[in-house]
């Protein structure tokens, strides 16, 4: 199983904007550059969200290293945040152009971030499938550095958003 710290720790080790990712954003007009969103990388939109959300478990006395990364992934909304997991981690290319277009579909519906994207890309990439092709090689980063990393991510949306600085206490 696969933990909240140890995705971030795969996370804080890819590259920030691969190919298909970017161009999978700039084909449904959501994510990096749109809709003036706060990170400048699906990669920081990710150590972002999971400082959040390790904030989050510990203001209820839960330690996020026990945490199943599953449950991170079941909440998603976000197509091209979803897409570039499975993008960097080496989901094979059949599945990335599964979920290329189902990201494409989501868009027509919402043409932002949001209900259906989510439910959309799991029926595609469930989490097993990004659970198996983290755990082929991809290699973690130590968790003080990732910890560092994910600061600075929030830092960044708690900037942009000051209703976020309560968390930067928490975690």
């Amino acid at each position: 199983m696969i933990t909240q710290c140890s995705l971030k720790q795969f996370i804080a080790c890819f590259e920030p904007a691969p190919p298909r990712t970017t161009a999978l954003e700039q084909k449904i007009q959501i994510g990096t550059g749109f809709h003036g969103k706060w990170y400048r990388s699906q990669r920081e939109h990710w150590l972002g969200w999971m400082f959040f959300q390790d904030a989050k478990a510990l203001e209820k006395g839960i330690d996020p290293a026990g945490l199943p990364a599953k449950h991170v992934w079941n909440r998603l909304k976000c197509s091209p945040m979803m897409f570039w997991l499975a993008e960097v981690s080496g989901v094979s290319p059949s599945l990335l152009e599964a979920a290329e277009n189902a990201a494409i579909r989501a868009t027509l519906i919402n043409p932002k971030d949001g209900n259906p994207h989510g439910r959309l890309m799991r029926e595609v990439l469930p989490w097993d499938v990004i659970e198996e092709a983290l755990s082929d090689g991809s290699a973690k980063l130590p968790i003080d550095e990732t910890n560092v990393c994910a600061l600075q991510a929030f830092e960044r949306l708690a900037d942009f958003r000051s209703k976020y600085r309560q968390y930067l206490s928490e975690a």
